[in-house]
């Protein structure tokens, strides 16, 4: 698993977080769009409001990414993302 949602978490509990999120929807969070596979590597974990900005690892602050988009959201909030 790549992308934004490594801090301080375990493979585990990456790998919880993504079967998770997997089971609730299969689209980029941010974009809106169908994603390619919960083992892709083009399948990233993104924190909604990022840790930078005072947000947390747990499950309500993380969504499924296109590693593209999230790598382009980088540290953003939602609002301020335009893409």
């Amino acid at each position: 698993m790549t992308g934004q949602a490594s801090h301080d978490m375990t493979k585990g509990e990456k790998a919880n977080a993504m079967n998770q999120l997997w089971e609730k929807s299969k689209l980029c969070g941010i974009c809106g769009k169908g994603l390619p596979g919960r083992y892709n590597k083009a399948t990233t974990l993104d924190h909604i409001i990022p840790v930078s900005k005072g947000g947390t690892n747990k499950i309500d602050n993380l969504q499924l990414a296109h590693l593209k988009r999230n790598n382009r959201k980088a540290d953003k909030l939602p609002h301020e993302v335009k893409l």
